[in-house]
C-alpha cells in the first residue's frame, strides 16, 4: 500500500512530538480528559496540537468527561470534528484522509505513539 507524502517539516515535528513523552495516548478522541482529569490524545489529536492552526472548544459529552473539539476556519466558514482532524487540518499538514483513518485505527487498537512514529517515517 502507497500512501500521499505529507508535508515533510510537519512530518518531522509530528514525529518528534511522538517520541517526546510529552503527551498521553488515549483513543477516540482527538483529545479528552480521562477519568483522573488528565488530558490524552490520539496520535491524530498530537498532530492538530502541534502543526495546525486552529483553535480546540471544549465540549462535555464524551461520557460525561469533556472532550475538545478542533476548529479550523475554511473560507468563510468553520471546519470541525472530535474524532478525526477536520479536512482543512490535514490539507494544512498534507495529510490524506485515507491515511488519517488509518492512524485512527491503529491508535484506537492500542499502538503506542513509538510504533506509530516509525509507521509514519516508513510510510508518509
Amino acid at each position: 500500500m502507497s500512501y500521499t507524502k505529507m508535508n515533510p517539516e510537519a512530518k518531522k515535528k509530528w514525529i518528534k512530538a511522538l517520541t517526546s513523552g510529552k503527551y498521553k495516548q488515549g483513543k477516540d478522541y482527538l483529545c479528552k480528559f480521562d477519568s483522573r482529569g488528565e488530558l490524552r490524545y490520539c496520535c491524530l489529536g498530537v498532530l492538530c496540537e502541534e502543526e495546525v492552526e486552529g483553535d480546540w472548544v471544549l465540549e462535555d459529552r464524551a461520557f460525561g468527561r469533556a472532550c475538545w473539539r478542533l476548529e479550523v476556519r475554511r473560507g468563510k466558514g468553520v471546519d470541525s470534528n472530535v474524532a478525526m482532524p477536520p479536512i482543512e487540518a490535514e490539507r494544512q499538514v498534507g495529510l490524506s484522509e485515507f491515511a488519517s483513518s488509518h492512524l485512527a485505527s491503529m491508535n484506537d487498537r492500542g499502538v503506542k505513539f513509538k510504533t506509530i512514529a516509525r509507521w509514519i517515517e516508513e510510510n508518509l
